[in-house]
């Protein structure tokens, strides 16, 4: 991510709107000791028409990612966000051990893939909430983990708006973002909003492929959360290859 451990870790609870503002408290960025020890994690999950055949296995997938993230010791929040065309919010942020598993009407692929307008969406949403915050009350760690199976086609935001926000959050205030597509067009979606190719990973579009994707988000959460990194290994991209 091109920040130290240590920094990430301190500044993940802060905010800005655009680069080089401070955070609205004005506290300076190394401020981090105040912060709450709990981890904010966003799923944001393509809902478009392609998705269509793995329905059922998508769910299954989520719901078993929350109850392993619900066994994880420390706190840590859960909003789950859904976009195809549009975007909606399916699991509100709350405690992860309070969020409900995702039932049939909660998942329904159709429409088209406008991942660029939820990820600026997400993004600001987040901040917003986390910018209202006391800063002891600020979660000191924040991960967006995103998973698709096309490029994007579907957004009215330019692809430099969501990469704006990635920079700023990433490089300024410590939060993580990891990728998951289905191919080396959906891998190149990732490069084009900046990330790095450490946090960008593909998986095979298959009820198995699937699932080993939502389990390498898992790993890397739960890594973070330990004050690991959240960057995919050789092994874990070894296994998705081979989950076919």
């Amino acid at each position: 991510m091109g920040v130290e451990a240590s920094t990430v870790k301190s500044n993940a609870g802060s905010h800005v709107e655009n680069a080089g503002e401070r955070p609205a408290t004005g506290a300076p960025y190394n401020q981090g000791h105040l912060m709450k020890n709990t981890t904010e994690i966003v799923l944001l999950l393509d809902e478009s028409g392609s998705m269509a055949p793995l329905e059922r296995d998508t769910r299954g997938s989520v719901n078993t990612f929350i109850s392993e993230q619900g066994r994880i010791p420390g706190e840590a929040n859960l909003e789950i966000i859904v976009f195809n065309t549009h975007d909606r919010i399916i699991r509100e942020r709350a405690p992860v051990r309070s969020i409900a598993l995702l039932q049939e009407s909660d998942y329904k692929p159709q429409g088209g893939t406008a991942l660029s307008d939820a990820l600026v969406k997400s993004i600001d949403n987040l901040g917003a909430r986390l910018r209202a915050l006391p800063e002891s009350e600020r979660p000191n760690n924040v991960i967006f983990a995103i998973l698709t199976d096309g490029e994007e086609n579907s957004s009215e935001l330019p692809i430099e708006e969501a990469k704006k926000r990635i920079k700023v959050q990433a490089e300024q205030f410590g939060w993580h973002f990891i990728y998951l597509a289905t191919d080396e067009q959906g891998m190149q979606q990732g490069r084009n909003y900046g990330l790095s190719m450490n946090n960008i990973a593909t998986y095979n579009n298959t009820q198995k492929g699937y699932s080993a994707a939502m389990g390498i988000v898992s790993a890397s959460v739960t890594s973070s959360r330990g004050g690991g990194s959240v960057e995919f290994t050789s092994a874990q991209r070894d296994f998705l290859n081979s989950s076919i």
